[in-house]
């Protein structure tokens, strides 16, 4: 079965179902297929060129504004969200050419 019910039956006998296909357990927590939607469609381009070869951050790649509108649970998250859009080919990483070593 790919759906849990979820609600307090304690209080009450509503419960909500979602389907398992549209979450993913990241570092312990739960993200939404819609999370990484919303990510993929962040009106920057996502044909993202480095410009140098030093480490970039997630905070870095999407920029102060978007950060700042980001939950904690979010950021926390953040970094392994970009590398699974990368991987489904939803965001493009292009890098400066190889400098040439000294002869």
């Amino acid at each position: 079965m790919s759906e849990i019910a979820i609600g307090a039956p304690a209080r009450s006998n509503v419960f909500t179902k979602f389907n398992l296909k549209s979450f993913m357990l990241i570092e312990g927590i739960l993200v939404s297929t819609a999370f990484l939607d919303e990510l993929a469609s962040y009106p920057m381009s996502w044909n993202y060129v480095f410009e140098t070869d030093d480490p970039l951050s997630a905070r870095e790649m999407v920029g102060e504004l978007y950060w700042a509108g980001l939950s904690a649970n979010q950021r926390t998250v953040l970094g392994a969200c970009l590398l699974i859009l990368i991987e489904q080919g939803r965001i493009t990483l292009q890098f400066p050419p190889a400098k040439k070593k000294a002869a």
